[in-house]
């Protein structure tokens, strides 16, 4: 549960070991910030988040078992919250990622407005069954892109 905090505590309180380069530290420590960008210190606030959003799917799921709208609620805020952390942190090291990372977040919450409508909020089930085939095309595409990406950088 502390792990996000711990992290981000190690990553603010170390900076200046970090944007050094220095080779000791780097050495025990480089798993928290690889591939991010270190030039400022945007890329803790972002790892802080990706780490604390994983803890926040959970207790949403054991907490609000029983009431699906919370649960999609927490969700979607969630994602909002990751994609403008995304878009305004900028955080990683490649331009192409971090355009990844934004469409990531993107898609994901797509697909979250989709499983809005699988609610009691629309009861028709004709219409519940082609929002199901537009998420499936959501998701779909999702794999689709982010393999590509994959792909493009094995083989090429």
């Amino acid at each position: 549960m502390a792990l996000p905090f711990v992290v981000a505590y190690i990553c603010w309180k170390n900076y200046d070991l970090i944007k050094s380069g220095d080779k000791v530290f780097k050495q025990r420590f480089n798993s928290m910030w690889s591939g991010l960008n270190t030039e400022d210190r945007g890329f803790i606030v972002y790892h802080w988040y990706f780490l604390l959003r994983r803890f926040l799917i959970g207790v949403l799921c054991v907490f609000s078992r029983n009431t699906l709208f919370f649960q999609i609620s927490g969700l979607v805020f969630n994602i909002i919250f990751g994609t403008i952390v995304a878009g305004n942190t900028q955080c990683m090291e490649d331009k192409r990622l971090n355009t990844i990372e934004y469409f990531n977040e993107t898609m994901i919450m797509m697909v979250m407005y989709c499983l809005i409508c699988f609610t009691d909020f629309l009861p028709d089930q004709g219409t519940k069954s082609t929002i199901g085939l537009v998420c499936e095309g959501f998701v779909i595409f999702h794999i689709v892109f982010n393999l590509s990406f994959l792909f493009w950088d094995y083989f090429l």
